[in-house]
């Protein structure tokens, strides 16, 4: 089912960012002393940086899912609010999640291709 793809879809993604973490944990550990060492720093608060940002998005998409279908069901408009205010909390925190990764890769991409900390 699609709902199936969706929770599959997140359990990658949080997966990959975990294995990512580890492994910029490792790199920085081989590379200390070197300017590479702050990179691999500057991507491990990027990850520690959007987890409580992401966390909060992602129980708001899971309660907004399983109350779409309890508010078609029902159709009770508590139901609705709870919809809606779990889309606008997606929305916001996704949004604001995006432009601190943005941010933070971009930034850190320019000052790693200067050969400088980022």
């Amino acid at each position: 089912t699609r709902l199936g793809e969706g929770v599959g879809a997140v359990l990658l993604g949080v997966a990959v960012a975990l294995a990512g973490v580890i492994v910029a944990y490792s790199m920085r550990a081989r590379q200390r002393g070197t300017w590479l060492a702050s990179h691999y720093t500057w991507q491990i608060r990027t990850f520690w940086y959007l987890a409580p940002i992401v966390l909060p998005a992602l129980a708001a998409a899971l309660v907004t899912i399983v109350a779409i279908p309890v508010y078609v069901a029902s159709r009770k408009s508590q139901y609705a609010g709870l919809v809606l205010l779990g889309l606008l909390t997606v929305i916001v925190l996704g949004t604001f999640a995006l432009v601190v990764l943005a941010w933070r890769v971009i930034r850190g991409w320019y000052r790693l291709a200067q050969g400088k900390v980022p």
